[in-house]
């Protein structure tokens, strides 16, 4: 699997042409996460772990690609004005992800999953990350 992800990683830089200059990929560490014990939105169901969730984002002419633990994905870009990237996925079981990242490169990781609940209707387990990102060219 390692060796099918660095494939596809090495042959989206080759083909890249950026629209911002050369192609760069932001390495982003998470080590720190918020989510709900289960689907009931209440105060005392969120829970703060520290576990260490990693990512890769490849910028290039416009399109950004990621590169994470359950596989890699097109991801539309939003760039600021002033500086950083606002990065929106929709899987292929249409989970909605969003990873922003500011000036100073610091990050944030949203996953909004839905998963069947005892009911057989979809509940809302959402999650999030906050970490860093580094950029290398």
């Amino acid at each position: 699997m390692i060796k099918i992800l660095s494939f596809t990683f090495i042959t989206i830089i080759a083909l890249a042409k950026s629209a911002y200059g050369a192609p760069f990929t932001f390495d982003c560490k998470f080590p720190i996460n918020v989510s709900m014990k289960n689907s009931e939105f209440l105060k005392d169901n969120i829970q703060v772990k520290k576990e260490i969730f990693e990512l890769m984002i490849l910028v290039n002419d416009k399109e950004a690609f990621i590169i994470g633990n359950q596989g890699t994905g097109k991801l539309d870009v939003i760039p600021h004005r002033t500086s950083g990237y606002t990065f929106i996925e929709i899987t292929p079981v249409n989970t909605v992800q969003v990873t922003a990242i500011d000036n100073k490169l610091n990050a944030v990781h949203s996953r909004h999953t839905q998963l069947l609940g005892s009911d057989n209707k979809l509940e809302l387990f959402p999650s999030q990350y906050y970490g860093k990102c580094e950029i290398r060219n």
